[in-house]
């Protein structure tokens, strides 16, 4: 391969890399809009009647923090909105694609979800974290 197909390669290669990544999640709590939520954990949500529950990571398939990879994979996320009357509607977010969802005029996005693949081991259910973006 000649010097020039090695560095267009290193290019896409990080390219797509950098493309893996996720929004960083804050530390923890709500903050200007955003929950951090571990897997089974619910919060309200401020200023509206609903609560939102990270119900876990369905498939995660992210393009590992130290690999190079052709397509940046992704993960899919079940979550649960909770009303005051107690009414659920599930929903599937998707860290490419399909990223946010709108109940009862409040939309909830996905932000961000850590820790990141490492191609050295697997993440654990319990230490994911999930942040969405709620506004209305």
């Amino acid at each position: 391969m000649t010097t020039l197909l090695r560095a267009v390669a290193f290019g896409i290669g990080a390219a797509l890399a950098a493309s893996c990544a996720t929004t960083p999640a804050p530390s923890s709590g709500r903050s200007e809009g955003l929950l951090t939520l571990a897997p089974s954990q619910t919060s309200p949500v401020e200023g509206e009647s609903l609560r939102v529950r990270f119900d876990g990571v369905q498939n995660d398939s992210r393009c590992p923090a130290d690999a190079a990879c052709i397509q940046a994979g992704e993960a899919v996320v079940g979550i649960t909105v909770v009303a005051a009357d107690g009414g659920r509607q599930s929903y599937e977010l998707h860290t490419t694609g399909a990223t946010s969802v709108v109940h009862a005029g409040v939309t909830i996005a996905l932000e961000g979800l850590e820790p990141r693949p490492v191609s050295s081991r697997p993440i654990r259910p319990a230490d994911y974290r999930l942040t969405l973006r709620v506004r209305r």
